[in-house]
C-alpha cells in the first residue's frame, strides 16, 4: 500500500495541490477509506494521543496497572521527521492500548469519496454541460453524468484539477463537513467498541 500511495503522490492531483491533508486522501486514492485513513492519521498523532494516554493513567490510576515501556516511531513536529521514542502505555490482551479523545471521533469518514462526488464533482459537471435553449435551461440529470462517470475517485480528482486555482473544490467541501461535525457521543463508543470486541473473539 505504501507504493501505491507514493505513486498516487505524484499524480496531478496531489502535484496541483488539490490535495494537502491525509484525510484528502480517501478522496482521490483507491483502496483507501475510512480504515486506511484512521491508521495513519493514529501514526501522524501517535505522540499526542500517548501523552493524552498517559494524562488518562493519571486521572485513571487502574489504566497504569501492568503498563509496559515500547520503543515506538513518532511523527516529530519540530524536525519533520520520524524519531525512535520509548513510551509508557497500557497493555491489554497484549497489545498496546493508545486512547482516542472522544471529542475526536465519529463512525464515519467525513471526507468521503461517494460524498465528494455527489456534491461536488457531479454538480460540477452538471454545470458544465448545462446548455441554454432560448429561455429555457437543458441541464443534464445526475443520473445520466453518473452513469457517464462511474469512477468516483477518477471523477474526482479529475474536477478538483480543472477548477484550481480559481476554485478548492476540495476546500469546499471540508467547510461544509467540518460544518456538520458531531463527535460520536461515549456511549455510541462503548458500543462500538464491544462489538469490535465480540467480532475478534
Amino acid at each position: 500500500m505504501g507504493l501505491l500511495l507514493w505513486k498516487e503522490l505524484q499524480s496531478p492531483v496531489c502535484r496541483s495541490a488539490a490535495l494537502t491533508r491525509l484525510e484528502d486522501l480517501a478522496l482521490f486514492v483507491s483502496g483507501v477509506g475510512k480504515d486506511l485513513t484512521s491508521d495513519m492519521t493514529t501514526r501522524v498523532t501517535f505522540g499526542v494521543l500517548a501523552e493524552f494516554t498517559q494524562e488518562m493513567m493519571q486521572t485513571y490510576p487502574s489504566l497504569a496497572v501492568g503498563a509496559v515501556e515500547k520503543t515506538v516511531r513518532i511523527w516529530d513536529t519540530k524536525a519533520l521527521d520520524w524519531v525512535e521514542q520509548g513510551v509508557l502505555l497500557p497493555y491489554v490482551d497484549g497489545k498496546q492500548l493508545l486512547l482516542i479523545p472522544v471529542e475526536w471521533t465519529r463512525g464515519n469518514l467525513l471526507m468521503a469519496s461517494r460524498s465528494f462526488y455527489n456534491r461536488k464533482a457531479t454538480e460540477t459537471l452538471q454545470e458544465e454541460q448545462t446548455v441554454l435553449n432560448g429561455d429555457v435551461k437543458l441541464i443534464p440529470s445526475k443520473r445520466l453524468l453518473k452513469e457517464q462517470n462511474p469512477e468516483v475517485k477518477k471523477l474526482n480528482g479529475s474536477q478538483a484539477v480543472t477548477y484550481l486555482p480559481n476554485r478548492n473544490l476540495v476546500e469546499e467541501f471540508r467547510s461544509e463537513v467540518d460544518r456538520d461535525f458531531t463527535a460520536m457521543t461515549a456511549e455510541e463508543a462503548v458500543r462500538r467498541i464491544l462489538r469490535g470486541r465480540r467480532g475478534a473473539a
